[in-house]
């Protein structure tokens, strides 16, 4: 009878042990914090990588860089970051937050200068100082408003323009503004404009710093192996990010 209960207690013990690491494969799910102008391609490889690997679930948390750097430095649940900013990144590599061997570059951008359709000011930068109204990103957390910020003090037009700046959480408010006429003119990037009625022109790459994405996977993730590997995914993905408006790493 000793015999009998000892072993159907080994076999509850064998199939808890099963059904936990089923539960764990089950809840194979990471979340990926990525910058808001990756909406819409993160969303396609989100997509992909989890047709490509069944059992597992991707969630992507959009906002501007410096937002969701905020948030991962507070403790926030995150397995990977996709910045805008390499600056951004390097503050998390600094304070050991990342897990520096899955780091990687994986796309650039260009910055492009957006009026309405029938606005009366011309899309060059010099022309700036006849609008009323300029939205760009809030520098202090949106990578696109600091690099717009750098293009004009480069020409040195920011003292001549800063009043008339209307600062937004993100790119895709810029080009809601714009979009809406509520704004004479705005800074977004190339990718934001695919299939948009906004007159762009492209501001040259010299007046302001590289525009990089790069990403990582997390030290404190739960599932550091996906997050490795998503983080991998992405840098392979090139066809996809071209097919959004984003430049090859590998083309610079």
């Amino acid at each position: 009878m000793t015999f009998v209960r000892c072993s159907f207690l080994i076999l509850v013990i064998i199939l808890s042990i099963g059904l936990s690491g089923c539960a764990d494969n089950e809840n194979n799910t990471i979340t990926v914090s990525a910058a808001a102008s990756l909406r819409g391609v993160f969303d396609e490889l989100a997509d992909e990588f989890e047709q490509a690997n069944p059992g597992t679930s991707v969630n992507v948390n959009y906002a501007s860089s410096g937002i969701l750097r905020t948030q991962i430095e507070q403790g926030a649940p995150v397995d990977v970051f996709a910045s805008a900013s390499i600056e951004h990144m390097d503050i998390l590599q600094t304070e050991e937050i990342i897990l520096i061997n899955s780091r990687t570059n994986f796309a650039r951008n260009s910055l492009v200068l957006i009026v309405p359709r029938n606005s009366d000011v011309n899309t060059t930068l010099e022309n700036l100082k006849y609008a009323d109204r300029i939205a760009l990103g809030d520098p202090s957390h949106v990578p696109a408003g600091r690099y717009a910020k750098e293009t004009l003090e480069s020409i040195d037009l920011w003292p001549e323009l800063e009043d008339k700046i209307i600062y937004t959480t993100n790119v895709k408010q810029v080009l809601d503004y714009v979009s809406r006429g509520e704004v004479d003119a705005g800074f977004v990037y190339a990718t934001d404009v695919t299939g948009s009625d906004n007159v762009a022109r492209k501001v040259p790459n010299s007046l302001h710093t590289p525009i990089i994405y790069t990403a990582a996977a997390l030290k404190e993730s739960k599932h550091p192996e996906t997050a490795a590997r998503f983080v991998q995914f992405v840098t392979e993905s090139d066809e996809t990010l071209a097919q959004y408006g984003f430049i090859s790493i590998k083309d610079v």
